[in-house]
C-alpha cells in the first residue's frame, strides 16, 4: 500500500531531511499543500510539476518487436540487479516461492496480458525491468484487487496518491484500477522517490510501500545511514524488497529449479479504443465473443460496468479486436438509464452508515446529492445511484439467512460471499424491494470454485497476501472459513480455498 504524499504528518516528517534535490523543503512543502487544496482543474497542472512525466514517456509506447524472443525472455535479459541471496529476507522468499511452484506459476500467468506494456513503458522512461514484476508482489497482477486498506489495482494506489497523481476516482471511473493510467502514475511516482532518495531503487521501493515520510524518520532512527539492508522497517516494508527480488531470482534462474516459464510472444496483448459515447462493457464483451470476465478484469476502471456518461470512453481490448469493434460501435446498444434509491435519513445515521448499508462510497451519495458537508438530519432524502441490476438466471439454493437490522441485499451477498444478481435472483427480488428483519432469503448455492484446497497459515501470511496469492475476493476467502469482519489469522491455521479450473493449480 502507498500512503498519500499530501497529508500533513508526511509534510512535518520531511521537514527533518536534507537530500531533497529539485527544490527546498520549503517551496516542496508549500507545492503539496497547495496541491492538496486546488480545485479539481487546477490539480492535474499542480500534479504535473510534483510528478512529472520524464520527456522519453511522450515516445511511442510500441517498441520495435524483437521476434526471436518470447516476452519473458526480453524482460529477463533486461534485469541488471545483482541477486542477492545472500541477504537472509531475500533467501527466505526464493524458498518460500519454490516451496508453492505452482502457485508461483499461477501469479505469473497473469501478467501475460499486462507485461509487455509494461516493459515498453518502463523502458522508454529507462526504469529498470526488474520493477515491471512490481505487481507480482503488490497485486498478484490482478487489477481489479482492492486491499483492505484502500488501496487498489495492479500498482495498489491509496485513493490520495492515486488523486496526486492524476488518477480520476469518482462513482463511474476509477482509473489507479486503469491498466494503462495506473501504469504510467506507476512511473511516475517511482521516478519521483528515485530522484528524492539519492537515486537508490530499493530506497524508493520502501518508500513506495511504507510513505515518504516513514521511511526518512527510520533513516533518521538510523544515524542517517541509508543502506537498505541496514533499516529497522516494520515487518511488511521489510520483506516488500526481497519479495521482488525473489521473484526476479526465481525467473532469471528458471532452468535450475525446473521451471518453464511462458513462451508468450513479445508483442503487444492490448491496444486502448476510444469512442465518443457510453458503452455497457457487459454489451461490448457479448459482440466481441469475449470472455465477459476477461473484459471487465481489462477494464476494472469502470466499476460499474458501464462507461461514464457525458465523456469518452476509453476501454482496452485484445489488439486483433479494435478494428472489429470499430465496424461494430454503432450497433451497439444504448446504455440505459441510471436508476437510484431514495433513503430517508433516520436517527444515528451518518454518511459512512449510510453507504456500507446500501453499498455504495461515501463520495458516491455525495456527489449524487451535490453535499456540501457531510452534515446530514433525520428526515432528510438522499438519492443512493445505481446501474439497473442484472438478474441471472435461478440459480439452485440450499442455505438460508435472516435478515438483520440494517441489513441491505448487498451487505448479506458480502457477509455470505454470494454474488449480488444470483441472491436476488434466488428471491425473486429486482433490488429495489425493502426487506425486513427477520426475513430469511435463500442464498444461492454457487461453490465458489471447482476445487477445493487447504492453505496453511505461515509466519507472515495475512488474509489479502494469501487472496492474491490464489488469484481469490479476499471477501470470498473470509466467507469460505467464517471469518466475519475479522482480518485475524495465526501461523498453523488451516484455511479452505475454491479455486475455478481456470487457475486451478
Amino acid at each position: 500500500m502507498h500512503y498519500p504524499v499530501l497529508l500533513i504528518s508526511i509534510l512535518l516528517a520531511l521537514g527533518g531531511c536534507s537530500n531533497l534535490q529539485n527544490a527546498s523543503m520549503e517551496s516542496r512543502q508549500a507545492e503539496l499543500l497547495e496541491l492538496s487544496s486546488a480545485e479539481s482543474e487546477e490539480k492535474s497542472t499542480l500534479s504535473m510539476r510534483l510528478f512529472p512525466i520524464p520527456q522519453s514517456a511522450e515516445a511511442p509506447a510500441q517498441l520495435a518487436v524483437q521476434k526471436d524472443v518470447t516476452l519473458i525472455e526480453r524482460a529477463v535479459k533486461g534485469f541488471e540487479w545483482a541477486d542477492y541471496r545472500d541477504q537472509e529476507q531475500v533467501d527466505y522468499w526464493i524458498n518460500r516461492y519454490l516451496s508453492q511452484l505452482d502457485q508461483f506459476e499461477a501469479v505469473l500467468d497473469r501478467a501475460e496480458p499486462f507485461l509487455f506494456y509494461i516493459l515498453n513503458q518502463f523502458e522508454v522512461n529507462d526504469l529498470p525491468a526488474e520493477l515491471a514484476f512490481l505487481p507480482f508482489v503488490e497485486s498478484g497482477f490482478r487489477p481489479e484487487v482492492a486491499s483492505w486498506s484502500g488501496a487498489a489495482g495492479l500498482w495498489q494506489f491509496m485513493p490520495a496518491t492515486g488523486r496526486s497523481l492524476g488518477l480520476d476516482q469518482d462513482w463511474w471511473t476509477d482509473e489507479r484500477l486503469s491498466v494503462d493510467q495506473s501504469t504510467l502514475a506507476a512511473i511516475r511516482y517511482l521516478s519521483y522517490l528515485h530522484s528524492h532518495f539519492d537515486e537508490d531503487w530499493f530506497m524508493a521501493l520502501a518508500a513506495y510501500n511504507t510513505g515518504e515520510g516513514n521511511l526518512r524518520k527510520v533513516i533518521r532512527n538510523n544515524d542517517g545511514n541509508t543502506d537498505y539492508w541496514t533499516l529497522k522497517l516494520n515487518s511488511e516494508t521489510a520483506s516488500y524488497v526481497p519479495k521482488l527480488l525473489a521473484v526476479v531470482y526465481i525467473l532469471k534462474h528458471a532452468p535450475s529449479f525446473n521451471l518453464d516459464l511462458p513462451d508468450w510472444p513479445n508483442q503487444t496483448h492490448f491496444e486502448i479504443f476510444q469512442a465518443d459515447r457510453q458503452l455497457d462493457l457487459e454489451a461490448v464483451a457479448s459482440h466481441l465473443k469475449v470472455e465477459q470476465q476477461y473484459l471487465l478484469s481489462m477494464n476494472a476502471h469502470y466499476p460499474q460496468k458501464i462507461t461514464a456518461p457525458n465523456q469518452s470512453a476509453r476501454i482496452a481490448l485484445p489488439a486483433e479486436l479494435i478494428e472489429r469493434m470499430d465496424a461494430i460501435l454503432d450497433s451497439l446498444p444504448e446504455v440505459g438509464p441510471l436508476s437510484w434509491t431514495r433513503y430517508q435519513v433516520r436517527s444515528g445515521d451518518n454518511l459512512s452508515v449510510i453507504a456500507d448499508r446500501m453499498g455504495v462510497t461515501v463520495r458516491d451519495i455525495t456527489q449524487a446529492n451535490q453535499l456540501k458537508s457531510i452534515l446530514i438530519h433525520p428526515g432528510d432524502d438522499l438519492l443512493i445511484p445505481r446501474p439497473d441490476v442484472r438478474i441471472s438466471s435461478q440459480p439452485v439454493t440450499s442455505a438460508l439467512a435472516s435478515v438483520r437490522s440494517g441489513d441491505s441485499p448487498w451487505l448479506i451477498a458480502r457477509r455470505y460471499g454470494v454474488g449480488l444478481s444470483d441472491l436476488l435472483a434466488a428471491n425473486d427480488l429486482n433490488g429495489s424491494e425493502v426487506i425486513h428483519p427477520g426475513q430469511l432469503l435463500k442464498l444461492p448455492s454457487q461453490p465458489s470454485g471447482d476445487a477445493q484446497i487447504t492453505h496453511e497459515v505461515r509466519s507472515g501470511d495475512s488474509l489479502y497476501d494469501i487472496a492474491v496469492y490464489y488469484g481469490v475476493g479476499l471477501t470470498d476467502l473470509k466467507a469460505w472459513n467464517a471469518l466475519g469482519s475479522s482480518n485475524l489469522i495465526r501461523p498453523g491455521d488451516e484455511l479452505t480455498i475454491w479455486l475455478r479450473s481456470e487457475s486451478q493449480i
